[in-house]
């Protein structure tokens, strides 16, 4: 049996709908009418001030695909994802000794190793990146050429990783690598590229 986790709502959110729909960028209007209902009646059962009953926990479910138990804040620690890093303005990652790396809620991605990387230092605002805003990725699985060229990508290079939009270099087997608020990489050779799966507001 799965060992299940409370993972603590530091924001006072009562359940996970919101982090789910946002995760799958989706408005309350949207998620309303894939549920049957309104926005207000979304705001509402996300905020806590509707009681969301086992008949609003299916038809959520149903609406969202995911199982009823992914809508709890208490999850199979299988389900949650680390946060191994921080982003940096400049486009690179540091990352975090095993001992002092976050579990967070995996908002429902498919992933062989889901893992997040949180955004620090200042916002990013013309990235539309702010801080601790989350950026989610496989880390397990290399993209193909093809599957992250003009993508968002976590990529690994020699002595680095970093994150930013990945086009074709000039050079042979070289790409480019725009960093948000970094200098552009031009005709860089990567190790491997990791497309961005989804971005989960702070």
């Amino acid at each position: 049996m799965a060992k299940k986790v409370k993972i603590p709502a530091s924001k006072a959110v009562p359940n996970r709908i919101g982090l789910i729909r946002t995760g799958m960028s989706l408005s309350q209007t949207e998620l309303g009418e894939m549920a049957g209902t309104d926005k207000g009646t979304i705001s509402k059962l996300e905020s806590g001030a509707a009681t969301f009953t086992g008949l609003w926990q299916q038809r959520l479910s149903d609406a969202l695909g995911v199982p009823i138990s992914d809508l709890s804040w208490e999850i199979d620690i299988q389900a949650a994802a680390p946060i191994i890093g921080n982003l940096a303005p400049n486009g690179k990652l540091t990352f975090k000794p095993p001992a002092k790396i976050e579990q967070t809620i995996n908002p429902g991605f498919e992933a062989t190793k889901l893992t997040a990387i949180k955004v620090t230092g200042k916002t990013l605002v013309k990235y539309h990146l702010c801080r601790g805003d989350l950026i989610f990725y496989d880390d397990a699985t290399a993209a193909k050429h093809k599957q992250f060229l003009d993508k968002e990508c976590i990529v690994k290079l020699h002595n680095d990783t970093v994150f930013g939009i990945v086009t074709k270099g000039k050079k042979a087997n070289t790409y480019n690598i725009k960093p948000p608020g970094g200098q552009l990489m031009n005709d860089t050779i990567i190790q491997s590229a990791h497309p961005v799966i989804a971005i989960v507001r702070a």
